[in-house]
């Protein structure tokens, strides 16, 4: 029984690995894109990162319920969302991060948590707030 733990910790090390390996892989990507295409291609104004924690995320995957998504080990999901954190922990391509803990809302089912966080980016951005039109009487 040992020799399977230390069998499966060394497969989450490797999967740890290679998760990370795309993620860089992924960045410099996206670095050669922009290279390229970098001239034709504005920079955003604004990168927004919605963090939640896994146990969120976890409870998010299973509310979807997509087939596919069903057999995701809490791991796994643990691993790639610290990996988002690191990377979103900083400015990418000098463009800020607005990092927005999303745990407490739920856009899907909840119009006004989705009215937070576009005001959020609009504050930081400097807009005005969102303001929904109000409805007029017909003439």
């Amino acid at each position: 029984q040992r020799d399977l733990h230390h069998s499966c910790r060394g497969a989450e090390r490797v999967e740890r690995l290679r998760l990370a390996e795309q993620l860089d892989q992924w960045a410099a990507d996206h670095r050669k894109v922009h290279e390229a295409l970098g001239e034709k291609i504005p920079k955003p104004d604004l990168i927004v990162y919605l963090q939640a924690t896994t146990d969120t995320l976890m409870s998010r995957i299973a509310f979807r319920d997509r087939p596919y998504e069903r057999q995701m080990e809490r791991a796994y999901i643990d691993e790639l969302n610290h990996a988002y954190e690191n990377f979103f922990s900083k400015p990418y391509d000098h463009v800020p991060v607005l990092k927005i803990d999303t745990n407490d809302l739920d856009i899907i089912r909840n119009d006004e948590h989705l009215k937070q966080i576009e005001n959020r980016i609009r504050s930081t951005l400097g807009l005005v707030p969102f303001q929904q039109n109000l409805p007029l009487p017909e003439k």
